[in-house]
């Protein structure tokens, strides 16, 4: 099996996506390339940001950074999503695994053994709404608005890993059912979550992950959170809500120990 890892990238993480992508070098096993997109406009910006760094010149021949359209700063974050929802397009592995680029790892990591099960399906973290904290509802409610209605919240931990065709078979799934392209019928499930919510919601996790606990489930082993200590972590994700790159900065930095 060929596993690529995917990020996508812009302009205020190129600092953490450089921790990111060390981590990856220094732990993570059983992949093929690391796939990193990013918006056209800051592609490069993104280039002569890692030309630098010794670990990307020493192994040059493991990265794909590719542009990508561009969308709006006040869309990115949507946008970013939409990206991740075609990553499938950027590669040709069977298997995809998606990293955000405020994550490091701290441990060994071979992706065929913390991903998969014996039986070489995709391990799949879920929890049933009814176990989860009161502000995850609105994912609940961005599903119900996909009309996707499940037991389970599908973005247990990062990463995560699917199989590649997957990604091709929920667009086309979608665009039939809603007539219009892909990316339109996100943008229209965007746009009107804010008519049940108090703010635009999209999840592509919980999207792909419902879509694939419906339609595809023979691909996965899902997996009760609570059962979590079967799969020990060894990557630590460092979002910051009020987008304190500095503070994250640091706090990558002494996992990994640099400077």
């Amino acid at each position: 099996m060929i596993t690529d890892i995917f990020i996508r990238t812009y302009k205020r993480d190129f600092p953490l996506v450089k921790c990111t992508l060390y981590s990856i070098l220094k732990y993570v096993t059983s992949f093929r390339s690391i796939i990193i997109t990013v918006r056209n406009k800051e592609y490069n910006e993104l280039i002569n940001t890692l030309k630098i760094e010794q670990f990307f010149i020493n192994n040059s021949d493991k990265f794909k950074i590719i542009p990508v359209p561009n969308f709006n700063d006040n869309m990115d974050y949507f946008g970013q999503q939409i990206t991740k929802l075609y990553a499938d397009v950027y590669t040709n592995a069977e298997y995809i695994m998606f990293l955000d680029s405020d994550c490091v790892f701290y441990d060994n990591f071979d992706i065929q053994k913390e991903m998969f099960d014996q039986d070489e399906k995709v391990i799949l973290l879920v929890e049933k709404w009814e176990n989860l904290p009161k502000k995850y509802d609105v994912w609940k409610t961005f599903l119900q608005v996909c009309d996707f209605k499940t037991e389970f919240e599908f973005m247990r931990r990062v990463p995560l890993i699917y199989p590649s065709k997957i990604l091709k078979n929920l667009r086309d799934y979608m665009s039939s059912k809603h007539k219009i392209k892909f990316t339109d019928v996100c943008l229209q499930i965007y746009n009107s979550t804010d008519t049940y919510l108090p703010y635009k919601y999209f999840s592509e996790f919980n999207l792909l992950g419902a879509y694939s606990y419906i339609y595809e489930p023979n691909y996965f082993n899902f997996i009760p959170q609570n059962n979590v200590s079967s799969i020990p972590l060894k990557q630590v994700q460092h979002y910051d809500f009020d987008y304190n790159v500095k503070k994250q900065l640091q706090e990558m930095k002494k996992i990994l120990n640099i400077d």
